[in-house]
């Protein structure tokens, strides 16, 4: 027995009949065990990822928030729908277009002064509280921007 110098996987699934995978047990393990691969190779990839945003937080220390944003953006899209039991969940629930993602796009509360958004549409005519009054601002920069 002579030992290979590396491992060769194939790239591509084996050919089975998804509506009966027991048919041919032997391919059903081969496309399992490709299912499994490729799952743990996403996962290592992210955590790559996650080892060079983590040191370059560590570098650029307080300018990480400007250098380090593609890292950020690649890291979100790499966990994204990646990790044990997220296989049956469609994709829209898998975080596509994040809180974060949308919050990015605001400009600044500045923008829109407070008394120029009509809040009572959006929360009722009794809302007065702070946090109540800031979505309100958030919620007419909003209806600016997708207007």
């Amino acid at each position: 027995m002579v030992r290979k110098a590396k491992v060769e996987f194939d790239e591509t699934p084996p050919e089975i009949d998804l509506n009966n995978p027991y048919a041919d047990p032997v391919a059903f393990l081969d496309y399992r065990e490709h299912l499994v691969r490729e799952k743990w190779i996403q996962i290592e990839t992210a955590k790559i990822i996650r080892d060079r945003l983590l040191w370059c937080y560590r570098v650029e220390g307080i300018n990480h928030k400007q250098k380090c944003r593609h890292l950020v953006e690649k890291y979100l899209d790499s966990t994204r729908g990646i990790g044990w039991g997220k296989d049956a969940r469609p994709p829209e629930f898998h975080g596509a277009e994040s809180f974060f993602c949308v919050q990015r796009k605001l400009p600044s509360r500045a923008a829109v002064p407070l008394q120029d958004v009509p809040y009572d549409t959006v929360l009722g005519p009794q809302t007065s509280s702070r946090a109540a009054r800031q979505l309100a601002t958030y919620w007419g920069v909003w209806k600016q921007i997708n207007a």
